[in-house]
């Protein structure tokens, strides 16, 4: 718990320091996470769905950070519990051109994961958590609706630091400030 404090002093502190000018955008979304590895997964819930809020910041015309917080609740793919995540994701986002009709960019970062396992009364083991930092990367396109309005869609690699773990998807909107 202490780190997770530590986490978020430091995420919202740098936040605030870069929302004090222009470029600012806030949004909704939600998101989808598919496990690739046996071992380090990004869930363990069945049909991982989650949803959250992103604060963003440009820096300057084409770097921006970003803080996005999620929540996920599902049950376990083993049928005795369920899980219930809160993730937070730092990230750099890189805006390599801009068009009218739509804004791609690259993006790379951390993600920090509790972990909360809520196990039925009838097993044995009692509720357990746990907390994971990954890396992530990832790739994805703003499309103006409206003047400070935009759909989001993003994809994004996962991996702890020894290999990819999985992907994650994001759909969402976005209002500029």
């Amino acid at each position: 718990m202490k780190k997770l404090l530590v986490f978020l002093t430091i995420m919202i502190a740098t936040t605030n320091i870069f929302s004090q000018s222009s470029n600012f955008s806030v949004g909704v979304i939600g998101s989808h996470f598919h496990n690739d590895s046996n071992e380090n997964k990004i869930s363990e819930a069945d049909n991982p769905y989650g949803y959250g809020l992103v604060i963003s910041k440009g820096i300057t015309k084409d770097f921006s950070i970003a803080l996005t917080g999620e929540y996920m609740q599902g049950d376990l793919k083993s049928g005795l519990g369920e899980e219930k995540d809160l993730r937070f994701h730092f990230t750099g986002i890189i805006h390599p051109f801009t068009f009218d009709s739509f804004q791609p960019y690259l993006s790379g970062g951390f993600v920090y994961t509790h972990r909360n396992f809520n196990y039925d009364s009838n097993v044995q083991k009692s509720d357990d958590s746990e907390d994971l930092i990954n890396g992530r990367v990832g790739m994805g396109v703003n499309v103006p609706i409206l003047k400070n309005l935009f759909v989001n869609g993003d994809l994004g690699m996962y991996t702890d630091g020894y290999g990819y773990v999985g992907w994650g998807s994001n759909l969402g909107f976005r209002i500029g400030l």
